[in-house]
C-alpha cells in the first residue's frame, strides 16, 4: 500500500480528502503544518506528498523546495492543491502535478497513479 502525507492546514479539507484517499486504498498520514510534515516524512517516508500551497508560517511550496534538496526524498513526488495556481516556472517545477481547489476526486486518483507510476521507473 502507497503512503500518501496530505498537508494542509484547514481540518475539514484534510479529513475530507483523507476520507477519500483511504477509500481509494492509500496510506494516509496527515499534517497541519511544515513541523509535522517534516517529521512524518522522515518516520513514514512517503511515497507522494499532497500539499496544499498556501498555509500560514510555511507554505507547501516552501515544503516541496525543502524535500527537493534533501537526497533522500528528493524524487518523491509532491502534488500541490489550491485555489490560487503558481505562474512562475521555478515554482511549477517543484511539483509533479498543480489541481486547482475544488478539484474532482477522479483528478486526484488521475494524478497520484501517475505520480507513483512515473516515481517507479
Amino acid at each position: 500500500m502507497s503512503v500518501v502525507l496530505l498537508i494542509d492546514d484547514d481540518r475539514r479539507i484534510r479529513n475530507s480528502l483523507g476520507r477519500l484517499l483511504r477509500v481509494l486504498s492509500y496510506d494516509v498520514v496527515e499534517a497541519s503544518d511544515w513541523e509535522t510534515a517534516l517529521e512524518l516524512t522522515a518516520d513514514h517516508r512517503p511515497d507522494v506528498v499532497v500539499t496544499d500551497l498556501h498555509m500560514p508560517e510555511h507554505s507547501g511550496v516552501d515544503i516541496a523546495r525543502l524535500l527537493r534538496g534533501h537526497p533522500e526524498f528528493g524524487d518523491t513526488p509532491i502534488i500541490a492543491l489550491t485555489a490560487t495556481p503558481p505562474r512562475d516556472d521555478e515554482t511549477i517545477s517543484l511539483f509533479h502535478t498543480i489541481l486547482e481547489k475544488p478539484c474532482a476526486a477522479e483528478d486526484l486518483e488521475r494524478a497520484l497513479t501517475d505520480a507513483l507510476q512515473r516515481s517507479k521507473h
